[in-house]
């Protein structure tokens, strides 16, 4: 094995931990997805009708401890209808050394609650392409996974409705009133865990310095910063590993 090889085999596996942890809450990226953990309650917290934020583009580095090693586009294409519902379409896109994960996610425009992901990952030689229907009304998860000529399915059933991990900082955004100790139980596919609003704090990012609400989670799994403003903006995101893995917005448009 090159050198080269060992070290995108270090840098693949320490970012699978991460993924599994946040970004891939089926935790499937390049293996079957865990035993569900057990379910938790409805999430609490009252979503009002959020803001239009289409065609908000949100650029991040992604780095490990003071190394960047790729970037995540997150991009909100707007609204349309799927299975006659109202959804919000988004992008989010990472390019970290030889992976590219896109994932394309349906959400609710109300609850902003995931309702399709189709998603294509890319890490030379390997592609594969997973695609999860989500049933909120039924508290239903179905993974179907293709690789190559092979396709696995799986079934997820939970008591409540179903998070995605990578919507909860824009779902948090969403929220009308935030203070210190405001809080909300989160269930994804595969754990459970509470998200709380410790403190506010300023923030500084490639993209600058801003006063941010700060929230972290029980069991400490990730830590997110976002804007204490209208706008709401997550501006840093950072895995609680040992490996120091952080997403730092270098740029906002819309």
């Amino acid at each position: 094995m090159s050198r080269l090889t060992f070290l995108l085999a270090i840098v693949y596996f320490l970012l699978v931990e991460i993924v599994l942890i946040m970004y891939s809450p089926q935790g499937n990226t390049f293996f079957w997805p865990a035993p569900a953990a057990p379910a938790i309650k409805r999430a609490s917290g009252h979503l009002p009708k959020a803001p239009d934020y289409s065609g908000e583009t949100i650029t991040y580095d992604v780095k490990m401890g003071a190394l960047k090693i790729g970037t995540s586009t997150f991009r909100h294409e707007g609204q349309e209808k799927y299975n006659d519902n109202d959804v919000q379409v988004v992008i989010f896109a990472t390019r970290v050394v030889k992976l590219n994960d896109t994932e394309t996610i349906w959400a609710d425009s109300k609850s902003f609650l995931p309702v399709r992901v189709k998603r294509d990952i890319r890490m030379w030689p390997k592609y594969e392409q997973i695609e999860e229907v989500y049933d909120q009304a039924r508290s239903t998860l179905d993974i179907t996974k293709t690789v190559g000529a092979r396709k696995y399915d799986q079934r997820i059933v939970k008591d409540g409705p179903i998070h995605n991990a990578i919507l909860l900082p824009y779902q948090v955004r969403r929220v009308a009133e935030l203070a210190p100790g405001w809080s909300i139980k989160v269930t994804l596919p595969t754990q459970g865990f509470r998200i709380t609003l410790a403190r506010i704090e300023d923030v500084e990012v490639p993209a600058g310095t801003f006063k941010s609400y700060y929230f972290e989670s029980d069991p400490r799994r990730f830590e997110i910063w976002i804007t204490a403003d209208e706008r709401r903006i997550p501006v840093k995101i950072k895995g609680s590993s040992g490996f120091n893995y952080m997403m730092l917005m270098s740029s906002y448009s819309k």
